[in-house]
């Protein structure tokens, strides 16, 4: 064994990087299209494990050999074999990430391979200590959950709400803005200097440039996407009509189905694409037309509709890189144009009522609207208290419940924060107007909290339900044309079979 390791430690061909050992391994993905196990050839180094569809070294010149992927190592994994299938699974802690099994041709390839990663994870970096960095010094703006993306714990406007209100005072007319990069630094700097307390809200002087790629770097590192996959579906199904009018129908009835897209990630759309808006009002100025706004920020709306598998693609059979490579510019283009015309139709699809909804909701709590006399107290003001969420005073609801004859006036008085119910019922649709006071008196936070994960579950599973449904419908197509070209592959065999039989009898 000694032997072999050594080999495995021999660099290759004078190269600075240690590879452990390279060969063919099958791997299976759903994700970009394949429905059975696909030998590929891959390398194993210290820091990662890369795979190519043919042995880079002994392909043609002039072929393209490109990396079809790679899997980042660190030392905190370990090696699982079943040597009955022949599988090999190397599993990391969750912090770590994903696990990922591979399948070896012969079980001597088996073991081999898995003294190799053994060998190669054990002087693989580490990563703990700065993941748990990371996770001591969590982050007050990025990996936020979409409910809380326009506003914080306590009501105010978040980060997020304060940079897109910047950008339609103060940026919408800066050349090329959100489209030209800004300095990575500066970018990390301002999330610091917000998180930090040093600088809470956006001045007319900063550069938009930065708080533009601000955006971008919250709605890249959002806890979830902000358009779920089972809407990007919808979304991407709408843009295959034909006909203005009735694709702007289909997309307005998807974005407002609640099975599809749940209501706080609808806010957050809508509130983005009001934004884009705004800004592509101005291109004569900013030069930044719809789809040139759209091309900057389709990626960071639409993920799934990017990402491989997680939206049904017509992607035919087979493991052709350049048909990954078509697929993924289609996925693009598709992105954009729906993100266009989101924003080119932003009045038509969208409810333009909810504009003033969201207003007062990411206004709520912001210096500008409360009232400097007003005396905080725990039943104006939303408060945690794990694992239960307070409820407002029997005051404060009577005062709501007067309100609710007027309540833009309220909101004009200087009302501070409303509760979590208030909070949460808004974004799930629904209204405290429609309650009674002695439901609203009895119920406690706590069943607040259990309705608000029941209503979660439930949309999920709808969710899951109608992915289920899709799926199906799309093998049931696909079955039937298979159906039918093998009865079409059958009559042309006849006919064929039929003007044999007729030369043969010609000739005899």
């Amino acid at each position: 064994m000694s032997a072999s390791l050594a080999a495995f430690e021999r660099p290759r061909g004078g190269a600075s990087i240690t590879v452990f050992k390279s060969g063919p391994l099958f791997i299976s993905s759903k994700g970009i299209g394949w429905k059975s196990w696909k030998k590929r050839w891959f390398i194993l180094t210290r820091t990662c494990l890369v795979f190519f569809k043919n042995d880079p070294q002994r392909g043609d010149e002039d072929e393209v050999n490109l990396s079809l992927g790679g899997i980042e190592l660190n030392n905190s994994g370990s090696v699982v074999i079943r040597e009955d299938k022949k599988l090999l699974t190397v599993l990391f802690p969750e912090s770590d990430g994903g696990d990922f099994t591979l399948k070896a041709e012969t079980s001597e390839d088996l073991y081999e391979w898995k003294t190799a990663l053994e060998h190669a994870l054990a002087q693989a970096p580490s990563d703990a200590i700065q993941w748990r960095d990371k996770r001591t010094a969590k982050s007050l703006v990025v990996g936020r959950p979409v409910l809380l993306a326009l506003e914080d714990i306590d009501g105010s406007p978040s980060f997020l709400e304060k940079a897109l209100r910047f950008l339609e005072e103060f940026g919408s007319k800066a050349e090329g803005i959100l489209r030209q990069c800004a300095d990575v630094e500066e970018v990390d700097l301002r999330v610091e200097e917000y998180e930090e307390g040093r600088k809470t809200e956006f001045g007319s002087d900063e550069d938009a440039h930065v708080v533009g790629d601000c955006v971008k770097h919250v709605l890249r590192e959002l806890a979830s996407s902000p358009v779920p996959a089972s809407c990007c579906t919808a979304l991407l199904e709408a843009n295959k009509i034909q006909g203005k009018e009735a694709r702007m129908s289909a997309m307005r009835s998807a974005i407002l189905d609640k099975t599809f897209f749940p209501e706080p990630n609808r806010r957050l759309l809508q509130r983005i694409v009001k934004m884009m808006h705004t800004i592509s009002c101005h291109a004569q100025e900013n030069r930044m037309t719809p789809s040139a706004v759209a091309a900057c920020m389709a990626p960071l709306l639409l993920r799934p509709l990017l990402a491989a598998g997680e939206c049904d693609f017509d992607v035919n059979d087979g493991d052709n890189s350049a048909q990954l490579l078509l697929a993924a510019a289609n996925a693009a283009n598709n992105a954009q144009t729906i993100i266009t015309t989101l924003v080119e139709e932003y009045e038509n699809i969208f409810d333009v009522n909810d504009d003033e909804n969201l207003q007062r909701c990411s206004n709520v709590g912001s210096p500008g609207t409360r009232d400097d006399h007003a005396q905080p107290d725990d039943s104006s003001s939303l408060a945690l208290d794990p694992p239960q969420i307070r409820n407002p005073d029997t005051d404060q609801l009577e005062e709501q419940g007067k309100g609710n004859e007027n309540p833009i006036n309220e909101v004009a008085k200087g009302e501070s924060y409303g509760s979590m119910g208030e909070i949460l019922s808004t974004f799930w649709g629904r209204s405290n107007q429609v309650r009674s006071m002695e439901y609203s008196v009895d119920s406690s936070g706590e069943e607040e909290v259990d309705i608000q994960r029941l209503e979660m579950t439930k949309n999920d599973l709808q969710h899951r339900i109608a992915k289920e449904a899709r799926g199906n419908a799309i093998l049931q197509a696909s079955l039937e044309r298979r159906k039918q070209a093998l009865h079409q592959r059958r009559l042309a065999l006849e006919q064929h079979f039929s003007r044999l039989q007729e030369v043969h009898f010609t000739r005899s």
